[in-house]
């Protein structure tokens, strides 16, 4: 991985983590510790990395795009690729250099981590 793409993947989670829960967010940070640490790194209210994940995962499948693109020219997280428009004289071409495209586990991967994707 690129370090621009790895830069647009730090821009993807910090966009999408706005719109997580307080209350998924640390469960999300309690099965990470389940999984590096063992179970006695995690709260109090953690139910446990079987039923932690599931609720995750139901949770971020219904509020996470199918799909994203980052634009590292304007550093900004688009939810369709840029199209070409007509400005009634000539078509100005959508700039797709510095796009990079996300999709499904990719979107996932960038919230919860590389290796707690893998029990999503």
């Amino acid at each position: 991985m690129s370090s621009m793409q790895k830069r647009a993947q730090i821009l993807l989670k910090n966009e999408l983590s706005k719109d997580i829960s307080p209350d998924i967010k640390e469960l999300i940070d309690d099965a990470r510790a389940d999984l590096y640490d063992g179970i006695s790194a995690t709260s109090e209210s953690y139910p446990g990395f079987s039923t932690a994940v599931a609720t995750i995962r139901n949770y971020l499948c219904d509020i996470l795009p199918m799909e994203a693109y980052v634009d590292m020219e304007c550093e900004q997280v688009l939810s369709a690729m840029p199209e070409s428009v007509f400005d009634g004289e000539e078509w100005i071409e959508a700039c797709t250099e510095n796009l990079y495209r996300f999709e499904g586990k990719e979107i996932l991967a960038a919230v919860v981590g590389k290796e707690l994707v893998n029990y999503l």
